[in-house]
């Protein structure tokens, strides 16, 4: 499944959007390293992805990825 980069939060997580045009949050590792929006995610470092109900709860997402230091995001990716 083809997934575009919409936005970069950090190099962990990006705002994507997949071949439906569904919105959707991607995490992995290196996922957004040196990739800007309009990239396409590399399918082999999706490691989560999160798929709200509603525009609050993305919104929600979004604003606690941009509040979370990225490397304690990485080390609670890894204990996960």
């Amino acid at each position: 499944m083809s997934q575009k980069i919409e936005k970069v939060l950090n190099n962990n997580v990006v705002l994507a959007f997949n071949e439906s045009d569904q919105e959707m949050v991607v995490m992995g590792r290196g996922i957004a390293f040196q990739k800007h929006p309009g990239d396409e995610i590399e399918e082999d470092k999706i490691e989560k992805t999160f798929v709200p109900e509603g525009q609050d709860v993305m919104e929600h997402l979004l604003s606690l990825y941009r509040d979370i230091d990225p490397d304690i995001l990485e080390v609670a990716t890894n204990v996960i």
